[in-house]
């Protein structure tokens, strides 16, 4: 079920609750108009909540699609080192989680599998990679006009270190957007590690072979 459909579900159920209550009690009450003033009332700042989250949910629509991914590293054990991968992005039933899966060169094979979301009480949106070593990370974002921030929390690297990831992407237009990855590491600044643009793979249209004859 869609975002929608569960609002207009939400409407329903509160409008018959609040008919009902009118019918039985004839409205003549003070407490039955109290009742469905509250019912009133829940609905309206449910709606706007709901709408809201609708409009965060589908701002991620951007991303559906699949996309050529090249990068270029900028530091670490790969540095100066370009690469060449795709993104399938696809809304599962419901169209409120975004899976997201990556296939590259083997050095940037870590991807893996990654689910995006938005929390509606935490007011932001939520990346989850399960990288193909079986790792795991979690990754909070928000978004400002067309540029998307996502940020990890520390972590301990495989030296020990105490590592945050940050992860900006800038949307240039509906089919190419740029990306910055970022490191902090025990409390320092901010490190460029990578760079690269994104562009979105066009569908080719098959033509009816009859219609050729």
């Amino acid at each position: 079920m869609s975002l929608m459909d569960k609002i207009k579900t939400f409407h329903t159920i509160i409008f018959l609750s609040c008919f009902m209550l009118i019918e039985v009690a004839n409205f003549e009450t003070t407490a039955i108009r109290r009742i469905c003033a509250v019912l009133f009332t829940t609905l309206l700042a449910a709606t706007a909540l709901i709408a809201q989250t609708a409009s965060e949910v589908q701002r991620l629509k951007y991303f559906v699609g699949t996309w050529t991914v090249e990068v270029h590293m900028t530091a670490g054990p790969l540095g100066s080192r370009s690469f060449l991968g795709t993104e399938r992005n696809e809304w599962l039933p419901g169209s409120s989680l975004l899976v997201s899966r990556q296939k590259g060169e083997a050095e940037l094979a870590e991807g893996g599998l990654a689910v995006i979301a938005y929390n509606a009480q935490l007011r932001k949106y939520t990346y989850h990679v399960l990288k193909n070593t079986g790792e795991i990370e979690d990754l909070a974002g928000r978004l400002e006009g067309r540029t998307w921030t996502w940020t990890s929390d520390e972590i301990s690297d495989k030296s020990g270190r105490a590592v945050k990831t940050r992860l900006t992407i800038d949307e240039l237009s509906p089919a190419s957007y740029d990306l910055c990855l970022e490191i902090a590491s025990d409390g320092h600044e901010w490190s460029k590690i990578m760079e690269g643009k994104a562009t979105t793979v066009l569908q080719r249209v098959r033509r009816d072979v009859a219609l050729l004859r």
